[in-house]
């Protein structure tokens, strides 16, 4: 009996492997059914159906590749459902893995976006976590504080504290070097321009410029209708010229009482006076 198990030992090993690599071969072939189905799922918008097939898959999933897979995948499906926080989560778990991962299937521009933004998270931690020590078990390193010499090292001292000679302190001068006088100049203000003359003046001159426009244009309808042969034309013309001569009558007494108010404005107008005033102290 016992030489039987020991010839039948080696082929009862063969046996037992075959089954664990079918089984192997089997779950890795259900993994890859249900990450399809979860894919189609997701393609067809059934996000919820797409969610319980990555479940499957994550339970058969067997290796960092197949995790980093199956997270990356909830992540798309997360994202397109509006569960930001869900996505980011999933996609840090997978780029945790495998910062250099990439997303297996084409995602809206800002569904990339978050998933850079959350590599770039992620690059960071690792970055911080390979700076730190590792013989400190991830904590930064303690500073190392030199010890105080002992007394009989400093320079002056003695073995015994009561018999060191106290430090001779030097007074400071209250001499001080008299400050030399630097006469103090006032700015004088900037003399303003009047306003109000400036504006009446401007008014005047516009008002002129207009007016003789007007005489120029009424002196023009006159010469017309002097020339004008039909009388009704020239009847015309001569209202046309009586009625740019008003204006311009009127444009010209507005000027000359514009001029005027501005003279007036201006004599009356407070003048700015500049003043410099130089203080001395004599010491």
């Amino acid at each position: 009996m016992r030489l039987f198990l020991f010839r039948a030992a080696p082929r009862l090993m063969l046996v037992g492997l075959l089954l664990v690599a079918g089984r192997g071969g089997a779950a890795a072939g259900d993994f890859d059914r249900y990450l399809s189905a979860a894919v189609n799922l997701y393609e067809n918008l059934e996000y919820e159906r797409a969610l319980e097939q990555l479940g499957r898959a994550k339970r058969l999933a067997s290796g960092v590749e197949q995790d980093v897979a199956v997270a990356l995948h909830e992540g798309l499906v997360y994202a397109d459902m509006g569960r930001r926080d869900a996505a980011r989560a999933a996609f840090h778990t997978a780029l945790s893995l495998d910062p250099e991962a990439k997303l297996p299937l084409s995602a809206a521009p800002k569904v990339v976006r978050e998933f850079e933004s959350v590599r770039a998270r992620v690059r960071r931690e690792l970055a911080r976590r390979s700076r730190t020590s590792p013989r400190t078990g991830g904590k930064p390193a303690p500073a190392v504080v030199p010890a105080a010499p002992p007394p009989s090292a400093v320079a002056g001292g003695t073995d015994r504290p009561e018999r060191t000679p106290a430090p001779v302190v030097v007074p400071e001068s209250t001499h001080r070097e008299p400050e030399p006088f630097m006469p103090t100049v006032e700015a004088a203000p900037r003399s303003r321009l009047p306003v109000v003359p400036v504006a009446l003046l401007g008014a005047g001159v516009v008002a002129a410029g207009v007016g003789t426009y007007f005489g120029l244009s009424s002196r023009s309808d006159a010469n017309a209708a002097r020339d004008e042969k039909v009388q009704i034309d020239s009847w015309n013309r001569l209202e046309d010229a009586r009625g740019s001569a008003r204006v311009a009558n009127v444009l010209f007494a507005t000027a000359g009482l514009a001029a005027t108010g501005a003279v007036v404005a201006w004599l009356l107008s407070p003048r700015d006076e500049s003043s410099v005033s130089q203080v001395g102290a004599s010491r």
